[in-house]
This record gives C-alpha cells, sequence and structure tokens, in this order.
C-alpha cells in the first residue's frame, strides 16, 4: 500500500443533482473512477439522525423510508438556501454537501492509501458567486483542499478531447446533451486559445430520469390496478414495514426494467401483491417518454440556434449522463437536428473523468451572461490537444443504434412545452469550415446558411412516410388503460383523442385548439345560479395561508400563492365561501404556475380531492389525507406535460360524483359519499424536493343547483 504521504493524487468530482460520480488520478497517471457499494453512482441524499450525525448516499436512502421527514434527495437542489430543516434540525447547506464530499473522499482515501492533494469539483455552467462559495466551503468542511472549479460542460469536452482522442476544430463547438437523474442540461463549447468557451447553455431543473421512473410507475400503476384496487392502494400508500418494502421492490424493479428497454424490446416488472408481472414493451415506454424527451430536444436546440451553430460547425452531440442511454433520445435529436448524436460506454462519469484530465483546474467561473475561457489540455503534434499522460484507455466513440420507427399506433403525447429561455452569450464569428456532414438518410432542418429553426415536438421532421392503421401494442394498451381505470377514475371515451390515442391516430399527436374560457362553462347544467365570482367579491382573505404561505391579490379577480418550503397553502376563503358546500355545486379558476402546484380541491374534514396544474406542465388528482400532497398521494396524471399557464380547471359535483374538467373538456369522474358534504378551497402546494410555490389563480367562481351555497 502506498505511504499516506504520497503525493500527486487528483480526485474530480461531479456533485450532481440526484447522484454524485467520483474518479481518482494516481500520479503515474492511472484514472479509474470510485466504486460505491460496488457502483460509481454514489446518491447524492442526506439523512439527519436523532443525535445530529448526517447519513449519506444509500445509507441516506434506507433510513428515509422510515422517517422522510429527515431526508434530503437533492442537496444541489437547495444551494441557494442557508439551511435545509431535515427532522427538528436546520442543517446548514454547506454542512450537507460537505457530508456528501466527505463520503467521496474516504473512499478515495481507501483505494489510494493517500491524501487527495489535488481536486477539482464539477458544476453547472451558470453557478457563480454565492453558490460556487458554499462549494468551496463545503470541500473545506469534508478535510478536502480548495477545489479547481470546473463547469460541468468544459469536463465533458475534456474527455471528448483527451479519453476519446477527438478534436473540436477552430470555430466549431462541440454540443453536450446532459440527461441525469434529477435533471437536464444542454451547452455548447468551443476552443480558444487558452481553453474553452461555453458558447451557449440552457437547462430544465425539474426534469430527469426519475421523471421517467414515475410515468413508467404511472403506466403500469393504470394497467393493473383493477385486477386488485385494495392491493394497489397498499403499494400507493403503504402503511406497515411489509408493504413499505413492496413498494420499495417495486421501484427498483421499475428502474430495473426502464434501464433494460434501452437495450431489449421488452422488459417484465415483478408486481408484489397482486403476484404478476407487467410487461412493458419499448414502444409502450417510448409513448410514455416521448413528450419529456421533446422538450430536452426543443432546449438542445435552443442552444445550437443561440450558439449560431449549423451541422458543419457541430463537431459531436456528445449524450452524458445515464438517461441518455434511452435509444428514443439518439433518434429525436438526430431526427430533430441532422446530426447523429455519439455515446460512449459509461455516460455517468464523463463529467467527473473529464475534469481530471483537463492539464489544469478552471480559473474563474462560468457566468450567464459572459463567455469565460477554462484551461485547455496541452497541444500534441499538429496542434491538437491531447493528454499528456502516456497510459491512456481509449474508449472510442460510436454512434447510438437508432431503433427502426415506432409501429403507427404507438402512443404520442402531444403539445410541447418551451424551453427555459438561453441567457445572452459571447459567440465566435461565423467561419466556414469542414466537419461532418449530415447523413444522405437523415432530414437537415436547416442549411449552412440558415439558423435552425424553433423545434416544435409532434411535428413531422422524418422523410419516411408512416402507415395509419393502429398497432397492436396500443390496442392492447388502451383497452387495458380503460377497464383498469375504471375502477378508480374512469375516463370519457373521447379522451383518447386529447391525449393522442385517437382510434384514427397517425404519426402526429391530436393538436387542441386553444381553449377560450366562457361566461359559462359549457359543461355547467343549465339552470344553475353563479354565487361566487372573485372578479366581482373578493373570495379570499390576503395574508398568510393555512400551513404557512402567502395569498395576495395582484388585481380583482387575480390571487398569488407562494410558499418556500414543503408543504399545502390553503388560501382563507371569506365566510361567504367558507360556509359553501358543494352539494350539486360546481367551481372554475384559470391556474398559471411558475413553481409547485396550484389547483383547487373539495374537503370533508380530512378527506377529499385536489386537482392541480403543476409547474411541469401536467395536470393531476390527488387524493388528500392528513399529508400535504405529493407522489404517494397522486392518484392519476389526468394530462401529460404541456403549458402550465392559462389552464382552466372545472370540478362538477352532482351527488356523490365528482367529475373534472379541463380547459372545457372532461376529463373522468369519481364517485365518494363524501363529496355531498364537502367545501372547495383554493391554493396549492410546494411538492418535495422542489420546496417551492408560486402560482396565479385567476376569477375563481362557483355555482350551484338551489342558488345557494347550502
Amino acid at each position: 500500500m502506498a505511504s499516506a504521504t504520497t503525493a500527486g493524487f487528483r480526485l474530480g468530482i461531479d456533485f450532481g443533482t440526484s447522484h454524485t460520480t467520483a474518479v481518482l488520478r494516481w500520479p503515474d497517471g492511472r484514472v479509474r473512477p470510485l466504486l460505491f457499494d460496488g457502483s460509481p453512482l454514489l446518491p447524492s441524499a442526506v439523512y439527519s439522525e436523532a443525535d445530529g450525525s448526517l447519513l449519506v448516499g444509500r445509507d441516506a436512502v434506507h433510513a428515509a423510508r422510515l422517517e422522510p421527514g429527515r431526508f434530503e434527495p437533492n442537496p444541489k437542489r437547495r444551494i441557494d438556501r442557508d439551511t435545509v430543516t431535515l427532522g427538528e434540525a436546520e442543517v446548514p447547506v454547506p454542512t450537507m454537501i460537505a457530508a456528501v464530499l466527505s463520503r467521496v473522499k474516504d473512499e478515495a482515501v481507501r483505494v489510494s492509501g493517500a491524501r487527495v492533494d489535488d481536486l477539482t469539483l464539477t458544476h453547472p455552467a451558470g453557478w457563480s458567486g454565492a453558490r460556487l462559495t458554499k462549494l468551496t466551503d463545503a470541500s473545506r468542511l469534508a478535510g478536502l483542499p480548495d477545489p479547481a472549479m470546473v463547469p460541468e460542460p468544459v469536463a465533458a469536452a475534456g474527455y471528448f478531447v483527451s479519453v476519446l482522442g477527438r478534436t473540436i476544430p477552430s470555430g466549431s463547438a462541440l454540443v453536450v446533451y446532459d440527461f441525469g437523474g434529477g435533471t437536464f442540461d444542454a451547452s455548447a463549447v468551443t476552443p480558444v486559445p487558452d481553453g474553452y468557451r461555453v458558447l451557449a447553455m440552457a437547462g430544465l431543473d425539474n426534469l430527469g430520469g426519475v421523471d421517467l421512473d414515475a410515468a413508467l410507475l404511472e403506466f403500469v400503476a393504470t394497467v393493473h390496478r383493477g385486477q386488485d384496487p385494495q392491493a394497489w392502494q397498499r403499494l400507493e400508500h403503504p402503511d406497515t414495514p411489509a408493504d413499505r418494502r413492496h413498494r420499495r421492490h417495486l421501484i427498483e424493479d421499475l428502474r430495473a426494467a426502464k434501464e433494460m428497454l434501452s437495450r431489449a424490446p421488452s422488459a417484465a416488472v415483478p408486481v408484489p401483491l397482486l403476484e404478476l408481472e407487467a410487461r412493458v414493451s419499448r414502444e409502450e415506454f417510448d409513448a410514455l417518454a416521448r413528450p419529456l424527451l421533446e422538450r430536452t430536444v426543443t432546449t438542445t436546440l435552443d442552444v445550437i440556434r443561440e450558439a449560431d451553430l449549423t451541422p458543419k460547425r457541430i463537431a459531436a452531440v456528445l449524450l452524458v449522463g445515464g438517461s441518455s442511454r434511452i435509444p428514443l433520445v439518439a433518434e429525436l435529436l438526430r431526427e430533430a437536428s441532422g446530426v447523429v448524436p455519439s455515446t460512449i460506454d459509461q455516460p455517468e462519469t464523463v463529467v467527473a473523468e473529464g475534469s481530471v484530465r483537463l492539464a489544469s483546474g478552471a480559473s474563474g467561473t462560468t457566468r450567464a451572461t459572459s463567455a469565460v475561457a477554462v484551461p485547455a489540455p496541452a497541444a500534441g503534434p499538429g496542434g491538437a490537444p491531447v493528454d499528456t499522460l502516456a497510459s491512456e484507455l481509449k474508449t472510442p466513440v460510436l454512434p447510438v443504434p437508432v431503433p427502426a420507427p415506432a409501429p403507427a399506433g404507438a402512443r404520442s403525447f402531444a403539445p410541447g412545452v418551451a424551453a427555459l429561455p438561453s441567457p445572452p452569450i459571447a459567440t465566435a464569428p461565423a467561419q466556414t469550415l469542414a466537419g461532418p456532414t449530415v447523413p444522405p438518410n437523415i432530414h437537415p432542418m436547416w442549411t449552412e446558411q440558415q439558423a435552425p429553426p424553433r423545434y416544435h415536438p409532434g411535428a413531422v421532421v422524418r422523410p419516411r412516410r408512416r402507415g395509419r392503421r393502429i398497432a397492436v401494442t396500443a390496442v392492447v394498451l388502451v383497452l387495458a388503460m380503460l377497464a383498469s381505470a375504471a375502477a378508480v377514475w374512469r375516463f370519457r371515451p373521447d379522451l383518447l383523442t386529447y391525449i393522442g390515442l385517437d382510434a384514427k391516430a397517425t404519426s402526429t399527436p391530436t393538436q387542441q385548439p386553444p381553449y377560450v374560457r366562457q361566461a359559462t362553462p359549457p359543461w355547467l347544467p343549465s339552470g344553475w345560479t353563479k354565487i361566487v365570482d372573485d372578479e366581482q367579491r373578493a373570495s379570499v382573505v390576503e395574508g398568510e395561508a393555512t400551513n404557512g404561505g402567502t395569498c395576495t391579490y395582484l388585481s380583482p379577480g387575480t390571487v398569488r400563492v407562494q410558499r418556500a418550503r414543503f408543504d399545502v397553502s390553503g388560501c382563507v376563503a371569506e365566510k361567504f365561501v367558507k360556509d359553501m358546500v358543494v352539494a350539486d355545486g360546481a367551481v372554475e379558476a384559470e391556474m398559471s404556475v411558475a413553481k409547485g402546484c396550484g389547483g383547487m380541491w373539495i374537503r370533508t374534514g380530512t378527506k377529499g380531492y385536489f386537482v392541480s396544474v403543476c409547474a411541469n406542465g401536467t395536470v393531476e388528482l390527488h387524493k388528500l389525507a392528513t399529508d400535504a400532497p405529493g407522489t404517494d398521494s397522486r392518484m392519476s396524471q389526468i394530462r401529460p406535460p404541456m403549458s402550465p399557464q392559462k389552464v382552466l380547471l372545472g370540478l362538477l359535483a352532482r351527488g356523490t360524483t365528482l367529475t373534472v374538467f379541463v380547459d372545457g373538456r372532461e376529463q373522468g369522474t369519481l364517485t365518494d359519499s363524501s363529496i355531498p358534504t364537502g367545501r372547495v378551497a383554493i391554493g396549492g402546494f410546494a411538492p418535495h424536493p422542489e420546496d417551492a410555490l408560486d402560482a396565479t389563480i385567476t376569477r375563481f367562481r362557483a355555482w350551484s343547483a338551489t342558488g345557494t351555497g347550502t
């Protein structure tokens, strides 16, 4: 074993939202990823024990199953806070991050038998100031040397050049598509005389592999819940250690099936309690994943456009992060950009390894309003950047296998969600350079002289034609969904058109015309009387909301609901609304959501239902109990991700039946004996891990069959 005083070890850490990876470089040039419990992925999670000590990684995940209030799965999302409440303790954010970095340091010391003399720590390209200071403070708390800060896309470029032996010609750029467990980022990186420069960047903080897991879980539940509703209730809302163990096994098997579908045409998901195996085909998974992946493609093309790149000026599109393994990612990127993406064997460790292979660490930061150079590897013969160390293991870049087109009847959820706007950037002068050409079988979306057009998810950009007949798998999927959903949440048959499963399905999703709000909802029974109109008479008491947060009128009829911590915020209703019982009643309001989820609920005591619009564009139905709404309370995703702005929600209560409407269209019904005695309210909740709510609710209105609220 090497002496503890041996110098020259460099540790590269990619502190991620969901997972952390690390690579250790020996003084002789050997580079190896660190393994944590046999895996290169260390969950970035932290758990605070009763004595104040912190567990990290898989230990934290296991401990959280009994006391989730002590658990923080994504410390990186808390970078802008000073502290986070874990149980009874207020834990400083640098302390949480330090606990994760300390676990990495301990493993590095155990493997090498030496101290870490040099540290590179990666960060999102847009981070600067206080955020980087917190990372530096965390490194010191963990007993590590002050880190060299390297923007994540620059580290990926270092890997591309040093490990893969590829070049980025002057005037061209490497496009980095980084799709991890919790977030997505796209960047364009170009070489400059003194290093690399980030030309453009954009990201989606609320989209990652966990969202694909959730979509797959919802699909399996929709198909099989009806076979044993009571068993599914135990899986969705486990109350005993045995049921929590069953749910954990289900989640783990779902994730394994998702990963298997990147390699195989189908996978099985063992479902505990029901004693069955749910079969999922790649076509079915692609239909679930497509609307989410289309958002990442939109963001990537926004970056390409901002960087003023044409296909010939793109050195490569490098797929980074574990979720980039999904074959549909490469297919959508190829169709939209005209460039065949490239991948490597282990995309999870690209950023960590690239950081240690740079000749020196980053100096300064990459801000949203400027492009800051980062030193590149030393130049080799002919001026091409190469790694200075001889002991290099070369990993070839291979085109991602692109699967055959999905059957014509495969479901494709509709409209896309606008990508986050890219910040102002500094761009290099346009040059005409040799570079990769568009393959002859790819339909180019733009020419060398044209800027790429904005990508519209669902638009046909393929030269091939598809038949219009319904695929057998899609028919089975539709029938299974309808049969099983009837036991809990009954969908209208015409909802198939709404979500892109029309019996006349084509390769292009069904697009619905924009809904125009009407003076009287088209679904309101004839003769009902309006008894609440927030625009005419305030229905909410301004100020502190229930459980914290605030409700404030921006103008007559427009209420803004905000909170900064996990939980629900209900606007305090004026007495005439608070006394209103919804027996044979209806309510409607328009939602625009920037953070968290905003909506309306009907409740009797602790029991009720909440329909919400969330910042990711979904519309969800939750079953209320004593706890705040969250993943465990969600009964159904009523609408796939679209725009979270100006979504009109409606609830119609008639006897024991509650019907939900979105933009004037009926979505489904449920039956519950508590509905006739329920009361309504507006508000929202800050879901974990975002822990933030910012929703605007416009013109809350209510009607009654009797003309009164009782």
